[in-house]
């Protein structure tokens, strides 16, 4: 372990990079992706974590409207998560304020559009270099299965939060959170 400064110029310790990689564990990480409906607009934010109930109570907290949606990526390697999340965070468009994101249709398509590019491992060489870190290049160097699961929402306590869920591909997403795929994936006026 060592040091580092952090954005907010606070120490914090980081592992070091010589350190053996980091194994399997029976822990799971967790890309998050959580929408609201504000009335006018459906802002959506994509984040990291560990503890998917604690971190969405948190969120909730500081998020004047409630959630509508939620969804995830889950994967057994932190690194994995790491990389995911923060390529995602470079590539996508239509970023409001720090993690937050316009959850319109074209968000979504270049949602889906990213992820199936990082599920095919389809980067050119320029672009691999033109990422910043190597969390994002390791992600985009292999081929991965990365696929939202749907959340059902209000979580209860004490009941795993992927119980009930199920898989939806990002294309999906923006149907059901602009309202024209219901609950049971029927597509309205069908």
């Amino acid at each position: 372990m060592f040091m580092e400064l952090n954005m907010m110029g606070r120490m914090k310790a980081v592992e070091s990079i010589d350190q053996e990689p980091e194994e399997k564990s029976d822990e799971q990480y967790f890309v998050y992706l959580i929408s609201c409906n504000t009335g006018s607009s459906r802002p959506v934010k994509i984040g990291k974590t560990n503890n998917l109930a604690r971190r969405l109570s948190n969120v909730q907290t500081g998020c004047p409207y409630k959630f509508t949606h939620v969804f995830t990526i889950t994967s057994m390697y932190h690194e994995e998560v790491v990389g995911l999340e923060k390529l995602l965070h470079q590539l996508l468009p239509a970023r409001l304020r720090g993690e937050w994101y316009d959850g319109s249709e074209a968000f979504f398509l270049a949602l889906h559009g990213l992820l199936e590019k990082i599920n095919s491992g389809r980067f050119t060489f320029e672009e691999i270099e033109a990422v910043s870190g190597m969390d994002e290049a390791e992600i985009m160097l292999h081929r991965h299965e990365f696929h939202f699961a749907r959340i059902d929402l209000p979580l209860r306590r004490g009941v795993g939060v992927h119980l009930n869920s199920r898989a939806v591909e990002a294309e999906e997403i923006v149907g059901i959170i602009l309202g024209r795929i219901q609950a049971d994936g029927v597509h309205e006026g069908t």
